[in-house]
């Protein structure tokens, strides 16, 4: 019996052994449990960091989509009002052309009254000769 109680003895020692050795086990695992929970909290914080910087980026697009959309609005009116200058350009060219052709038709007019003009004086300087010459000859 007394081997039995020895062998017992050894046998409990070996379970305290063996639980001492679970033991640190279990607090070795608690402290990677306590890790893994630290990490997950980090994992956690950054995924809410980077949904932040989501919802910020998704903001900045929707800002940038409104300013190409006024940057596209702009461009249009410059386009139209370059329309604008082009026609009312041409209706000034149109008018300048059209005012030359006056002037030109004026000064034809003009040089048509000087030629008539000329040919009145010539002709009232030969009538005052031929009154002078008729005076005389009466």
């Amino acid at each position: 019996m007394e081997e039995l109680l020895t062998e017992i003895l050894i046998e409990i020692k070996g379970l305290k052994a063996g639980q001492a050795v679970m033991q640190s086990d279990i607090t070795a695992m608690q402290g990677d449990i306590k890790g893994l929970k630290a990490g997950q909290i980090a994992m956690q914080d950054e995924i809410k960091s980077l949904k932040d910087g989501q919802i910020a980026m998704q903001t900045d697009i929707i800002v940038m989509r409104a300013d190409i959309k006024d940057l596209k609005d702009g461009q249009a009116a410059i386009h139209a009002e370059i329309k604008n200058l082009k026609e009312s350009d041409a209706a000034i060219l149109d008018m300048l052309e059209k005012t030359y052709r006056k002037v030109e038709a004026v000064e034809d007019n003009q040089d048509r009254m000087s030629e008539s003009t000329r040919y009145l004086m010539r002709q009232g300087v030969q009538h005052e000769e031929d009154i002078k010459r008729i005076r005389k000859a009466l």
